[in-house]
C-alpha cells in the first residue's frame, strides 16, 4: 500500500484493502474491522495478533524475536527461534552456519575441530580434517617436520635410534653446522616455528592464519581471503567491524543488526521493525513513521493510525 508492505488481514489502517481504516477503538481481524479480537487472538497496537505465532509479538505484546544475518525470526508457541534461510544452514550460537564446513560447528552445533600443532583445522562435508603448515607433513593426526623429527625422520613413523638425531631427513649422531639439537631433532632456529630463535620457542598465530619464523623472530601470515587488521586476520568482505577495510565498522542503529556483504555495510531490522531513513522503527507506534515511512502524526500513532 503506497511504498510500504502491509498485512491487510490485521492492519487497522489498511483493513481488507489499502487505505480502508477501522474506526477508533476497533481492530482489524481477518481483513475486517471488529470491536474486539476473536479467540485466541490478542489486541496489540490496534491489531489482532496470535501471541503464539507472531514474531513481532511473541508470547506477549511488543516482545519481538531477534533477527540474525541469513535467518528469519520464528515464533512457535510463544517462544522465539531462528529459521536459517539458506538450505544447508543450521542455527548455532547466535548465527546461521554451514555445518558441512564450519570448524566450530562441524557436522552439528558445537562440534569444534581441534587444530594440531603446526597446522590448522578444516571441516569437510561435516567431518574434521587437518591441513599442515608449509614445511610440515601429515602423519596420522599430527603435522610433523620430517627433516628434523626423530620419530618421523624422512617419512612417517621412521624412528631414529636412541643415540641418533634427525638431520635433513636422515638419522645421524650429530647435527650439521647451522642447525641446533632441540629435543633430539636437528632444527634451524632461524625458520623453525616450533623452535624459533631458541629451542621450544613456539610461534603462534591468530585464527585464519599460519605462524611464521623469519630470522628467529615469530610472525604470522593470513590465510588466503583474509586481511591483517590490528593483529587479527579478518574477511573484509563480510566482517561488520572491518567492512571493505581495516577499522571500517558498520554503524548499528537501535533495534537492528549490522551486516557486511561484499564489502558493503547494511542492517537487518529486528522483527516488527521497518527500516525508515536509516532507523529501524515500529510503524504501529512511531509518530514520525505512522503506518508507513515518513508519515508524521501531530500527536500520537496507535496501530499505524494518527490520533
Amino acid at each position: 500500500c503506497g511504498s510500504s508492505c502491509v498485512d491487510t488481514e490485521s492492519n487497522p489502517l489498511h483493513c481488507g484493502a489499502c487505505n480502508r481504516r477501522c474506526d477508533d477503538g476497533e481492530v482489524c481481524s481477518d481483513g475486517k474491522c471488529a470491536a474486539q479480537c476473536p479467540e485466541p487472538l490478542e489486541r496489540c497496537d490496534g491489531a489482532c495478533v496470535d501471541l503464539a505465532r507472531d514474531p513481532a509479538h511473541c508470547g506477549e505484546c511488543g516482545r519481538s524475536c531477534p533477527v540474525v544475518p541469513g535467518g528469519s525470526a520464528v515464533c512457535d508457541d510463544g517462544e522465539c527461534s531462528i529459521h536459517c534461510d539458506e538450505p544447508g544452514r543450521t542455527f548455532c550460537e547466535g548465527r546461521c552456519v554451514d555445518t558441512r564446513t564450519d570448524v566450530a560447528h562441524c557436522g552439528e552445533c558445537n562440534e569444534a575441530c581441534p587444530a594440531p600443532a603446526n597446522g590448522s583445522a578444516l571441516c569437510v562435508e561435516g567431518a574434521c580434517e587437518i591441513r599442515c603448515n608449509g614445511g610440515y607433513t601429515r602423519c596420522g593426526d599430527q603435522c610433523v617436520a620430517e627433516n628434523s623429527d626423530r620419530n618421523h625422520c624422512g617419512q612417517c613413523n621412521l624412528r631414529c635410534e636412541a643415540d641418533e638425531v634427525c638431520d635433513a631427513g636422515r638419522c645421524v649422531t650429530d647435527c650439521a653446522p647451522g642447525t641446533t639439537n632441540c629435543n633430539d631433532s636437528c632444527v634451524d632456529t632461524d625458520d623453525d616455528t616450533s623452535n624459533c630463535g631458541d629451542c621450544n620457542r613456539v610461534c603462534l598465530a591468530p585464527a585464519n592464519a599460519s605462524p611464521t619464523c623469519v630470522g628467529g623472530e615469530c610472525g604470522f601470515s593470513c590465510n588466503s581471503g583474509f586481511t591483517e587488521c590490528s593483529g587479527a586476520c579478518v574477511d573484509t568482505s563480510s566482517d561488520p567491524a572491518h567492512c571493505n577495510g581495516c577499522g571500517n565498522a558498520c554503524p548499528v542503529p537501535a533495534n537492528a543488526t549490522a551486516t557486511c556483504t561484499g564489502g558493503s555495510c547494511g542492517v537487518i531490522c529486528n522483527a516488527g521493525r521497518t527500516l525508515c531513513g536509516g532507523a529501524c522503527v515500529d510503524l504501529a507506534t512511531d509518530p514520525k513513521n505512522c503506518g508507513q515511512c515518513g508519515k508524521t502524526c501531530l500527536l500520537l500513532c496507535l496501530g499505524g493510525i494518527c490520533l
